[in-house]
Order: C-alpha cells, then sequence, then structure tokens
C-alpha cells in the first residue's frame, strides 16, 4: 500500500512552511513523499519547490465550498473536511504546516496502523459539562459521558478500509448540516469549526481516537528556548499538565499567535 502526507496550502507563506516540513522530515528519516492541496493559480510555486510529489488542485466550485460564509471556512475548514477527496495515497497523514518535526515518525504510522480505522486522529474524553458536547450528544443519542473530542493539527486516513466511504459520507453531511447537530455556534473566526464535524462524526461512528496524555504523538507551541529534541508535552486539555516522557515527540504543533516567533527560531536549531 502507498502512503504518504498530504498538506493544504493556500498562499506561498504555507507552501514555504511545508517546504520546511519536508526538510524537517527527511531530516529524521522520513522518506515518505508529500503532496499539496492548493489553488490552481499556486501549482507551478509548489513544483518549483522540488521537494513535493504532488501539486492537487483543490475544486472551489463544490457543495460545500460553496456554502462558505467566511474566509477560513473557505481556506481553512472546508478543505480539511473535504480532504476525503484528494488523499493521493491509500494511507495519508495530514498535518497542518506549522508543525515541527523534532524526532523519527516512524511510530507515528506504526500507532495509527494499528488502529485499523478509517481515520484516526488525536482525542481526549469531552467536557461532559460543556453545552455544545450536551446538545451533540442528544443529537447523535450518544451517552455524554462517552463523547470524545479531537485535535484535527495530524489525521490518518486510510481509503483501503471498508468504512472509509461511510466515514467521507458523514463527515461531510455533518459538515453541510452543521448548525442542525448542534453546532449553532461560531467560535473559530466567526466560522465553523473542522474539529466540531469530526467530532461528531467519531462519535457517530463510534471511531476511536489516540489518547494524546498517553501517546502524545504531537505537542504543543514549544518556547523558543527548549532543549531539542525535546520529551516535554504541552497542550492544555489535550494533555493535561505538562509533563515529560521518556521519549521525544515526534510533531510540535506551533499554532498559537506568538508561536510563530518561536518557530522561525526553533526551525534554525532543528
Amino acid at each position: 500500500m502507498s502512503k504518504g502526507y498530504l498538506l493544504v496550502c493556500f498562499g506561498k507563506e504555507y507552501i514555504e512552511e511545508a517546504y520546511n516540513l519536508v526538510l524537517l522530515l527527511r531530516k529524521f528519516g522520513d522518506e515518505n513523499p508529500v503532496s499539496i492541496l492548493c489553488n490552481k493559480e499556486e501549482i507551478e510555486i509548489v513544483k518549483s519547490f522540488k521537494v513535493f510529489d504532488k501539486a492537487i488542485e483543490f475544486d472551489f466550485n463544490n457543495e460545500l465550498s460553496l456554502l462558505d460564509k467566511t474566509p477560513f471556512e473557505k481556506f481553512g475548514g472546508t478543505p480539511k473536511i473535504m480532504l476525503v477527496d484528494y488523499l493521493p495515497y491509500d494511507e495519508t497523514i495530514y498535518l497542518d504546516t506549522d508543525v515541527l518535526v523534532q524526532y523519527n515518525t516512524e511510530n507515528v504510522w506504526n500507532l495509527f496502523k494499528q488502529y485499523n480505522q478509517a481515520f484516526v486522529c488525536m482525542a481526549v474524553s469531552a467536557d461532559e459539562t460543556d453545552p455544545l458536547v450536551i446538545s451533540i450528544s442528544k443529537a447523535i443519542k450518544k451517552n455524554v459521558r462517552d463523547m470524545i473530542f479531537p485535535h484535527s493539527g495530524i489525521m490518518y486516513y486510510n481509503k483501503t478500509h471498508d468504512m472509509f466511504v461511510e466515514f467521507s459520507k458523514t463527515l461531510k453531511y455533518f459538515w453541510k448540516n452543521y448548525d442542525s447537530y448542534g453546532l449553532n455556534t461560531r467560535l473559530f473566526r466567526s466560522g465553523k469549526a473542522d474539529e466540531h464535524a469530526v467530532m461528531i462524526t467519531m462519535n457517530k461512528l463510534d471511531i476511536k481516537g489516540i489518547d494524546g496524555s498517553k501517546f502524545p504523538i504531537m505537542t504543543h507551541n514549544y518556547h523558543k528556548d527548549i532543549k531539542l529534541p525535546s520529551r516535554i508535552v504541552i497542550g492544555g486539555e489535550m494533555y493535561g499538565n505538562i509533563s515529560e516522557l521518556d521519549y521525544p515527540i515526534p510533531f510540535v504543533h506551533m499554532f498559537k499567535s506568538h508561536g510563530k516567533h518561536h518557530y522561525n527560531i526553533l526551525l534554525q536549531r532543528l
């Protein structure tokens, strides 16, 4: 089976981040191909970097994109939902571009595959007192205590799995009908949040997530002065309190507003 990465890049800044990500993957021994989902106008820019496997044009003239109300939905949320239609490999890992690699990734691939699911991402127990969680639980008729909440900075897809088609259809259905399933909120940049649609899909289909407190394959927002590679786990509710493991965490997601400054400094040290 083929396997590789797919990144979403609308804008040269994100393509440059993706380029840095490829260099780091190679530095730590990951030779899996990396493809880019981008605008038609940016295909030649992607090719000019000469490190990407495929430059794949995203078609904005689709049912879900035509419903978008905000720039984030158009360039962030909906393309991440639509990844299921663009996967270039049998097994594909999606990563946000503002991710640093600080360690070998082989265990990440092995862990994802062990779940034997069409889709896997990191997830934690949802807050059963959260009105949004309660609303979703009622909508899909699931015990609120059994609900999980995902993180979409890293996601794994296996399009050869028997459940892949059902997963794809369900995910797109909940994104399209967002307001009908307890998701009538616009908490992220005044738009819909892809993680909410992933959440309701995973819970509806009983898809298991990787417990970030036990298997943190990704951590968040390292300070520029941290010693790399690091075993320190940071990430708020996704990982609980700051802790230290016996091994370095492969991926570091630098998504905070102050993260760009620290990202650039850490990148130079890797």
